[in-house]
């Protein structure tokens, strides 16, 4: 199987198109680079023919180490930016971290993979494109820097280089309008901003909300005069019984289930693309130990915690309680806001379906988007074990935890197959508040 390049490109066609598309840029997010390098090291730029002929070109006279190297890797027949054997992109300096295309011949030399991290961009309706930030940089967890619609100017510039390709069609949105999926997507948005629930609750409530229009239809949420009147009785109606929701303890069988889609979104191939056969088998051989709750974390993905499930009480017996906690506290909620702030961006920026998801259709990408909640949990308690105690989250166990899955959403090789997808139905419903019991809620 091809390993799935992890690109800092966004997933948008560099195709002509529209040179003044529509631009849905999420709120709240905020970016200024840290200078961490984070984004230089593993990860592989995807580079047009124009993009290989330029970086073959720069004349690197009087630069050290920049000499004899050929700056184009092919991995499976297409062109990346070339990596060193110790993980860093070509061009990343290693005493000062900084990119040497940039520093020698300015941001506009780099390939546009490069400059528009990490900002993703990704085609919505026709003539429009959906703007979010990237959980997986450090920099956009800790949301510093001014709110990204400022930098509108540099988006629409990057959006008419990029182009953009066609946009949703029928089977993308379940036959549902433009203004019926707006009044789903702001009533999705109205649970993710509320303050008043606890994270779990939240979770149950956006994901029996999905079950239920999608239940009701088409027909019926086309009338969107109904749907908005109705609306507002469905959402209370979810979040009075996720509050109180009970559930059963998930089976082996199912325990299972959810180590494979886990290891789904923790593996990363990108890492090993280069390195040869040995190098995936050993990946695949930890994704196996994974599924019967062993191995470590950190054989899946060098950024990962060196853990295994059992140490962080993934799935562990001592984890399920029947009832999600009705009395939680702010600082548990600040906790939680990198992950709805990534939620909310990919809401917003209609991230979570058709060519943001693998060509998913809306529920079904509602579904894999609310099932990240359980993932980000077992993540952060992997995060939290590596430190000694995965009881308690801290806001730093989240933040790992949002950009890990975050980085796979959309991007993994393994969640192409259509077979490892099917998890994020089996977890809806019913057995989604089992799942999270059984992790311990949060």
């Amino acid at each position: 199987m091809r390993p799935q390049i992890a690109m800092a490109s966004s997933q948008s066609s560099r195709t002509a198109g529209s040179r003044d598309p529509r631009l849905r840029i999420a709120s709240g997010q905020r970016f200024k680079c840290l200078l961490c390098g984070k984004c230089c090291r593993r990860w592989h730029v995807a580079l047009s023919a124009a993009e290989v002929e330029r970086l073959r070109s720069l004349d690197w006279t009087g630069e050290e180490g920049m000499h004899g190297s050929d700056p184009v890797a092919e991995i499976a027949g297409h062109p990346y930016i070339a990596h060193r054997r110790n993980g860093d992109c070509l061009y990343l300096d290693p005493v000062t971290d900084l990119c040497r295309i940039h520093g020698r011949f300015g941001e506009a030399a780099k390939p546009l993979g490069c400059r528009v991290y990490p900002f993703n961009i990704a085609s919505a309706f026709p003539g429009e494109l959906g703007v979010t930030l990237r959980m997986d940089c450090p920099a956009v967890q800790q949301n510093v820097g001014d709110a990204i619609d400022a930098s509108e100017r540099t988006l629409r510039a990057y959006a008419r280089e990029m182009g953009t390709k066609g946009g949703f069609d029928e089977d993308d949105t379940v036959g549902l309008s433009q203004s019926a999926l707006e009044v789903a997507v702001d009533a999705m948005l109205g649970i993710v901003r509320r303050d008043d629930l606890s994270p779990p609750a939240k979770s149950i409530a956006l994901m029996s909300l999905g079950v239920r229009l999608e239940l009701l239809g088409p027909r019926f949420l086309n009338d969107t005069e109904t749907f908005r009147t109705v609306l507002p009785s469905l959402q209370e109606r979810v979040i009075t019984q996720a509050v109180g929701h009970t559930c059963r303890r998930l089976s082996l069988f199912s325990r299972v289930v959810f180590r494979q889609w886990l290891g789904s979104y923790l593996r990363r191939d990108e890492e090993v693309a280069m390195r040869g056969w040995r190098s995936r088998l050993t990946r695949t051989v930890a994704l196996c130990r994974l599924l019967a709750g062993g191995g470590s974390c950190r054989l899946l993905g060098d950024e990962h915690p060196d853990v295994a499930l059992s140490q962080a009480r993934v799935l562990g017996r001592d984890t399920f309680r029947a009832q999600p906690p009705t009395d939680d506290t702010p600082d548990r909620n600040t906790v939680w806001e990198p992950y709805w702030r990534c939620v909310g961006g990919r809401v917003e920026a209609l991230q979570f379906f058709g060519v943001s998801y693998y060509g998913a259709t809306f529920f079904n990408g509602w579904r894999a988007l609310v099932g990240t909640y359980a993932l980000v949990l077992a993540a952060a308690r992997c995060h939290s074990a590596g430190d000694g105690d995965a009881r308690e989250l801290r806001a730093e166990d989240v933040a790992y935890g949002t950009g890990a899955i975050d980085h796979g959403f959309g991007r993994s090789g393994l969640l192409r197959m259509n077979a490892l997808r099917s998890f994020e139905i089996y977890f809806s419903k019913q057995r989604y508040g089992s799942l999270l019991a059984s992790l311990g809620w949060q």
